[in-house]
Order: C-alpha cells, then sequence, then structure tokens
C-alpha cells in the first residue's frame, strides 16, 4: 500500500486550484544513510493522455515535476489540475553511480469539479438482518452485527429486519455508548398482508409475503407497525387500490401491485427512503417477484434507488448471483428506456454478517455521514453500488463519473480507512462481550477519521 512508504496530504483537491502537495518517505533509503551519492525526482503521468504541450502520451511515458526535496525524507510540490481526474506521481531516487533508478512509492491524486468536491465517500450497507429475522442466525444480535459491519469497513449500516424496525434502534441505543465516526441508522425491510391475532404476529399470506420485499430506509416510523396498528384502515386502502388495476393481472398480481404504492408512499411520508430490493430474486428454491409487478412498480416510480447488487444471504448461491445480474441488465435496460439514471444501492442482504458484510455496498457521495446526508445522497442518486468477494477486483455500478472517482478511492484512500475501521471494529465487538470497556473504544476513535478525511481532502 501507498501509505506504507509514503504519506502525502492533500489526496483529493479542486480542478483550476494550484494546490500545495507535501509529503514524506517513510524511511531513509540504506543509500542515502551510508553516504551514497542519491538524487530525488518526482515523476508523473497525466490522466488525459496528452501533456501540457499537446504532445499524446507514448508507452510506458513519464515525465520529471519540480519538487522540493529535503534531506529529511520531506518533499513538497505545486501542482493544478486541468479537468477532472486522477494524476498518477513516483518519488524515484536516481544513483549516478550505479546509472539506475528505484522507484521509492507511487500515489495518485485525483482533482475533483466543485459539484462535487465538497462531498466525502461513506461505505455502508443498506440492507442487513439479525436474530431478530425469521431467517436470522440466532447468535447475531443488532449490536453485533452492526460491530462486525465496522469491522468490515463501514461507515454506516441500516439494520433492516423483516417487518420490523425496533432491532434497528436496539443496536442504535447500544452503540450511544461509543464516541465513534460509524453510524448505525434504522431500517426495515417492509412485507404487508400481516396482522395481529391474539397471540401476537401473524402472516397472513405466506406465499404474498415473500414475493413483495422492499426496504424503508431511515423512516421516523414503522411502516409495518402502522398497517399492524391500522390493518382494517390498510386492507380497505389495498381493496379499493385493487380496483383501479388492470383486470387482466390476477387478483395476486393485483394486491402485489396495490401494497408496493402503499408501503413506498408511507416509506416516504415517514420521511425514510424508499428501495426496491432485489427485483429478481432466486428462483432456484423460491418464488421470484412476478414481471407483471416488477415492471408496474418501475413504471410508478414511487421508489427512490434499485438494489442493484443484493442477494448476498449465500456467498456461494449461483442464483443469487443470477439475480443480481439479471437486476443490472434490467436496470441497464429501462435507463436507456427512460432516457434517465436510476439511484442504485448495493447491500449483502446479509443473514451472516462475519462471512458477508464489506463484500456488498454502498458508497455515498454526501455533505455528512449523518442520517439526512446519506439519505440525500441516494435520493439524489450520489451513491456508487460496489460488488466484491475475496480477492477479485471490485465491479462498481452508478454514474461514470461516480464509479471512475470510486476506482481511485478503492485504491488510495479505502486501504487506510478499512485498516482504522478494522481496530474500531474489533474494539468495538471486544467492548459487546464485556471484554474491555467503552472507553478504550472511545480513546480509539476519538478524532481518527476526522483527521483521515481532512489528510485526504485539500481545502
Amino acid at each position: 500500500m501507498f501509505y506504507e512508504d509514503l504519506s502525502v496530504t492533500p489526496r483529493i483537491f479542486r480542478v483550476g486550484t494550484e494546490t500545495v502537495f507535501t509529503g514524506r518517505t517513510n524511511y531513509i533509503p540504506r543509500n542515502q544513510k551510508m553516504g551514497h551519492e542519491v538524487r530525488y525526482k518526482l515523476k508523473y503521468i497525466t490522466n488525459c493522455g496528452i501533456w501540457e504541450d499537446g504532445k499524446v502520451h507514448t508507452w510506458m511515458d513519464e515525465r520529471e515535476y519540480p519538487c522540493q526535496f529535503n534531506g529529511d525524507g520531506t518533499f513538497s510540490f505545486r501542482f493544478t489540475a486541468a479537468a477532472e481526474g486522477e494524476t498518477t506521481f513516483k518519488v524515484v531516487m536516481e544513483l549516478p553511480a550505479e546509472n539506475r533508478e528505484v522507484v521509492l512509492g507511487k500515489f495518485g491524486c485525483y482533482a475533483l469539479e466543485e459539484d462535487l468536491f465538497p462531498l466525502r465517500p461513506y461505505k455502508g450497507d443498506t440492507h442487513v438482518h439479525t436474530s431478530w429475522s425469521e431467517c436470522g442466525r440466532i447468535e447475531e444480535e443488532p449490536a453485533r452485527v452492526a460491530a462486525v459491519g465496522r469491522s468490515k469497513g463501514l461507515d454506516f449500516i441500516f439494520i433492516t429486519d423483516h417487518a420490523k424496525q425496533y432491532p434497528s434502534r436496539e443496536a442504535i441505543a447500544e452503540f450511544g455508548k461509543f464516541k465513534s465516526f460509524y453510524q448505525v441508522f434504522p431500517g426495515e425491510e417492509t412485507h404487508f398482508l400481516k396482522m395481529f391475532n391474539q397471540d401476537g404476529y401473524l402472516y397472513q399470506n405466506y406465499h404474498v409475503y415473500q414475493s413483495i420485499h422492499l426496504l424503508s430506509l431511515g423512516a421516523a416510523e414503522s411502516v409495518v407497525d402502522y398497517a399492524n396498528k391500522h390493518y382494517e384502515e390498510f386492507s380497505a386502502d389495498i381493496e379499493q387500490r385493487m380496483e383501479t388495476m388492470d383486470p387482466a393481472c390476477s387478483e395476486d398480481e393485483r394486491r402485489l401491485m396495490a401494497g408496493s404504492d402503499w408501503i413506498l408512499e408511507k416509506t416516504r411520508e415517514f420521511g425514510g427512503v424508499a428501495v426496491f430490493a432485489h427485483p429478481f430474486w432466486m428462483p432456484y428454491d423460491r418464488v421470484n417477484l412476478p414481471p407483471a409487478v416488477r415492471e408496474y412498480i418501475f413504471k410508478q416510480g414511487k421508489f427512490d434507488a434499485v438494489e442493484i447488487f443484493g442477494l448476498g444471504s449465500n456467498d456461494n448461491a449461483p442464483d443469487a448471483f443470477a439475480g443480481n445480474v439479471d437486476c443490472a441488465a434490467w436496470l441497464r435496460e429501462k435507463e436507456l428506456e427512460t432516457g434517465r439514471r436510476i439511484p442504485v444501492t448495493g447491500a449483502t442482504d446479509s443473514h451472516n454478517a462475519p462471512l458477508l458484510l464489506g463484500t456488498q455496498y454502498t458508497i455515498a457521495f454526501a455533505a455528512d455521514h449523518s442520517l439526512e446526508g446519506v439519505k440525500d445522497a441516494i435520493r439524489s442518486g450520489r451513491t456508487v453500488a460496489c460488488r466484491r468477494r475475496g480477492a477479485e477486483h471490485p465491479v462498481f455500478k452508478g454514474d461514470f463519473r461516480l464509479v471512475r472517482y470510486a476506482g481511485f478511492l478503492f485504491r488510495e484512500f479505502f486501504p487506510e480507512h478499512d485498516e482504522l475501521c478494522l481496530v474500531e471494529g474489533k474494539l468495538m465487538q471486544q467492548c459487546l462481550r464485556g471484554e474491555v470497556a467503552n472507553e478504550l473504544v472511545n480513546a480509539y476513535s476519538q478524532n481518527r477519521f476526522e483527521m483521515l478525511y481532512r489528510r485526504y481532502w485539500g481545502e
């Protein structure tokens, strides 16, 4: 990783603004220590493929850039980017006696236009289950799942158990003892046709329950709780909506259509972000969303974003992978048909936090990492969905500018970010098990991530 060899600040800066960059090599090379003649150089490669004099790059082409090197390993230079994108720099040590050069470190700097520069990237999972979901693992208590998410490099997490919001509230309350940059947000995976009986909750129609999955993220109130508390009103509303729908569709299809409208509208009414979760499910051993319903939900457009990467419950499930591939192709086709870009999210739909969290996620480019900041980023389409399993190279989906920028962040920013998250998340897990005091977590967390962001973004 570059930061193990070099320390450079800033790494992200404004287009058209002369910026002062300062850095240091993290060690003094042996040749210099032994008094050998050495000379340091800064070389660079432009991101646009054209030098300032108009010449086009050739293979392995690079030029020396003016830079002040000091004897203690520190250096500084001034640079102005003419266009948005990355410029790659190399710190090189020249050994005249040996007639060769040694690369001491390589780093990239990214110039942003004014609309993106004030925003910061925050990684999060928008679809996560705990032990409170009927299909959840019994040991996955909400706070524990949230702590695992931090150790996997997440900056925020939405707990979205089936048809209930209170587990996410439980995790938020538990995390109140941590003074962390990390955010735990309220959410639920909403289903309808659920009712009360004298023994508590009861699924009235299991088939229909399995068919419609929508996410309510950051809402002030549980959509499902509201439906259960106002069940007669809710049922009458569904029946009334069904009467206005295409009679060529089956009764089950029309009920799903009416229910999806009600859920999405109520989510927005409660201030939440409405996400169309996994439009293509796993047909191998489960029901899938009927095509007519899927097309209806898209045409109505009452959602804020589509979960383009999801279905992570089983890391090796071929039908889950197929569902994600189908969703990406379908959404691309819909964007071409309508001429508009659809906001996207990436999530794991995790039912196994240690295995899955951090493998699929959303990068939200937000003014801050508060709940309102993240919700605004999703609604505005300032998100990139990422999928990365094992050592494979990540796949990003979203707006081209943001995807290109996300690739730079994945290489240059998130490795250091994720190392800090790993330590903090492990300390949180130890604290939740009663092994260490929360003061230890807070001592580690204090201003650490704020300082990281300040170091990377120049003002």
